[in-house]
């Protein structure tokens, strides 16, 4: 693949990598037996044909002893180091695996996160999975390399934000952060993640999505209204007088955002925004579900998530100045952020042909960073929904992340099912 200078988001993110191994992980759960030397080879040609490989010496597949289960392995080897350190994406900084079980069997990847977003490791997976399951619905076409970074694509004159009102909005939300509460630790430097998955019924996330219509706001709405309900009740964090609220995280997909068609291009290309909620609105549901709403709309408008552009150029150069050790006390500080989101309905991709069989389910796993304890990562495939949860063990105890999701899925449910 043809290499480029690294956008601003893909610098930043190499800064933390620096700290802890910044990686994250899909995987597809795939009915019945699964041969591990047609996935071996699948894999190496996948690799070749979208230029992400050259076909000499393709990442050898680790078979994952059937005994370990699927949130075990990741929790383990997610938190591993990469030997490829090179600012090229290439198959060294993918780890493919296969899990098998009786009726069924996982393949999926590990990978540096720096390299792709979520859109480019379905590109990935994509051209894997056809290989062994249709063949004849393979393109054999390269992905593309970005023409450009941040600004090329995402800039004032490319998206309709104001560099002005960009630099303004620094200083402003550092203030208002300065409000929000930090999380509680004793000083570790322990970043190890772990990884649940939490599943619904079926057709729980149809009736969920009718709500949210009838009430004229998102499912993320929703799903970030419960993220703060459930950090505010169980996750450990130090409030004072100057610091009473509460701050959670989304990660957006910017490629939408681009004049240009980037869904043939591989790379990262993710925003953020950030709702805040006050201690009066975290004890009374619908009223923090209308003060989200309410900041997400305005974020949407002043396209809140592309103009971030000028945040990430600040902690870039924040990040220059600092120790590698001290990045996790520095986003503490000045990002103290509860939790992060990251929702993707996979109703409108490719995988959805392929579901609910011989695709049982897709399961993506987000990194936590230096900048929040817990990675929420809701999917929707079909008519089903599962919740992914990425957590900080030096953070959040198993109990406590089991008593997070517990609080997050109650609390939806109730907003569908009939009282008593």
């Amino acid at each position: 693949m043809r290499t480029t200078r690294l956008n601003i988001f893909q610098r930043v993110v190499r800064r933390w990598d620096q700290v802890h191994p910044y990686n994250a992980a899909q995987v597809l759960k795939i009915a019945g037996k699964g041969d591990a030397d047609s996935i071996q080879n699948a894999w190496g040609q996948s690799l070749v044909t979208l230029g992400l490989g050259d076909g000499t010496q393709p990442t050898k597949l680790h078979l994952v002893p059937p005994n370990i289960t699927l949130e075990d392995y990741l929790s383990d080897k997610i938190n591993r180091h990469f030997d490829c350190q090179s600012d090229n994406v290439s198959q060294g900084s993918l780890r493919p695996f296969v899990l098998q079980q009786s009726d069924h069997h996982y393949m999926g990847v590990i990978y540096q996160h720096w390299i792709g977003d979520s859109v480019s490791i379905r590109m990935l997976l994509e051209q894997w999975f056809k290989r062994l399951h249709d063949p004849m619905a393979v393109q054999n076409a390269p992905v593309c390399a970005p023409e450009g970074g941040y600004w090329h694509y995402f800039g004032p004159r490319k998206v309709n934000w104001r560099l002005l009102d960009g630099l303004l909005a620094v200083p402003r939300w550092f203030g208002r952060l300065r409000r929000c509460r930090k999380i509680r630790t004793s000083g570790s430097t322990d970043y190890d993640m772990r990884f649940a998955r939490f599943d619904a019924p079926a057709g729980w996330i149809d009736r969920l999505r009718i709500f949210a219509r009838e009430h004229g706001i998102t499912v993320n709405d929703l799903f970030l209204a419960a993220i703060a309900e459930a950090c505010h009740r169980h996750v450990p964090m130090q409030v004072n007088r100057r610091r009473q609220d509460l701050a959670v995280g989304t990660i957006v997909d910017l490629r939408p955002e681009s004049r240009e068609d980037l869904s043939r291009t591989f790379g990262l290309f993710l925003g953020f925004t950030t709702v805040l909620c006050r201690p009066a609105d975290l004890t009374h549901f619908p009223r923090l579900v209308r003060a989200v709403a309410g900041q997400t709309r305005l974020l949407k408008l002043r396209h809140a998530a592309s103009a971030g552009i000028v945040w990430l150029f600040v902690a870039h150069a924040a990040g220059r100045l600092l120790k590698p050790e001290k990045t996790f006390s520095f986003y503490r500080k000045h990002m103290p952020l509860a939790a992060g989101i990251s929702n993707i309905n996979l109703n409108r991709t490719w995988t959805s042909r392929y579901h609910p069989s011989p695709l049982l389910d897709y399961i993506r796993i987000s990194p936590t960073g230096p900048m929040i304890p817990l990675a929420f990562t809701p999917t929707t495939l079909g008519d089903r929904f599962h919740l992914g949860l990425s957590y900080r063990g030096a953070v959040i105890s198993p109990d406590r992340a089991v008593a997070v999701a517990e609080s997050f899925m109650s609390r939806l449910t109730s907003l569908i099912e009939p009282a008593g």
